[in-house]
């Protein structure tokens, strides 16, 4: 329906990959094709749909990377599910305002992650600083090769004061370190990376390896055994996803739009702010369980303005899944 994005649909207990759709897409043929334009239109599209945004598209995850830091501050004790903080619509630095969507008034972890209160996360992430947030967003499969079976693959960037000195004369300053802590700035990640990450969170601390391959030709693929658990307690995750699943199921979380009766959906949305003049990037990064299987996807729109442009599509797609006997 015209939008340029990406969703990716992975069975969290195997990692086999059910869905990777681009688009815009195009046309094989006409790479082939006798008539005269068919290949450079696609070549000259400014929506460049040869992209596969699923793998090596890098955005910036917004909201989404909201996550790795919540398990971060639970990890090194900056924080609990319990601790407050005061959220008056903005969080101020030397005199700047770093801005929060709304005014949330105080908000412990399982709330700001349902309302995505930002400043929740500035001061979160003030107090981890970018090292430690880098440390716990790689064990969580950020920055890093999914290795799945498609080539061409990126492995983007977290924003880091090592990054930022080898890639410009700027500083890293104390601002910097907010704007990482809601997956703003210099941090890009193909959409890919973020559904392992909510794979790993889903299974309480086990990450599988994402493929599409099962078999060659008679002969089952039978390499994708093998199961990482990462160095964090499971109770910590069992923690961020009651705040994923009040991110659904709480009335004024900003997924509610997803919140069916009769089976298990959670997730994090991200409005991810881009260059000047240009709408957000819109993510929803879900998991959902129903009676045949246990889902993980990703819907991401480029340029596609708020979260709950992402989460209506998501609605749709747990629609589609549901009627295929895939929930």
């Amino acid at each position: 329906n015209g939008h340029v994005g990406s969703i990716v649909v992975v069975d969290a207990d195997s990692g086999e990959i059910f869905g990777l759709v681009n688009s815009p897409a195009y046309d094989p043929n006409a790479l082939i094709s006798d008539k005269k334009g068919d290949a450079a239109a696609i070549f000259s599209s400014k929506n460049s749909p040869l992209l596969n945004r699923a793998i090596k598209g890098l955005f910036p995850p917004g909201s989404v990377f909201k996550i790795p830091v919540a398990v971060a501050g639970l990890d090194t004790n900056k924080t609990t599910q319990y601790s407050t903080f005061m959220c008056p619509g903005f969080y101020e630095l030397g005199g700047i305002k770093f801005r929060c969507a709304h005014i949330h008034n105080s908000q412990n972890l399982l709330e700001a992650i349902a309302h995505s209160c930002n400043v929740y996360f500035y001061y979160l992430g003030a107090m981890l600083g970018p090292d430690v947030i880098n440390h716990y967003a790689r064990i969580l499969g950020l920055g890093e090769l999914t290795h799945v079976d498609l080539p061409f693959e990126e492995a983007g960037h977290i924003s880091s004061q090592r990054f930022r000195a080898n890639s410009s004369a700027r500083s890293w300053f104390k601002g910097d370190t907010l704007n990482l802590s809601i997956g703003q700035g210099d941090t890009m990640l193909p959409p890919i990376q973020l559904v392992r990450m909510m794979v790993i969170v889903a299974n309480e601390g086990v990450d599988v390896p994402l493929h599409i391959i099962k078999q060659i030709g008679d002969k089952p693929v039978d390499n994708y055994n093998f199961r990482r658990e990462v160095p964090i307690d499971k109770s910590l995750f069992r923690i961020i996803n009651k705040g994923l699943r009040a991110t659904v199921t709480d009335y004024s979380g900003t997924a509610h739009v997803l919140d069916f009766s009769n089976f298990y959906v959670a997730g994090k949305t991200g409005t991810a702010q881009t260059s000047a003049n240009k709408d957000h990037h819109a993510w929803f990064v879900g998991h959902a369980k129903g009676e045949h299987k246990n889902i993980v996807f990703c819907v991401f729109i480029e340029h596609g303005g708020s979260s709950q442009n992402a989460c209506l599509i998501a609605r749709d797609l747990i629609v589609a899944m549901r009627v295929d006997n895939l929930l």
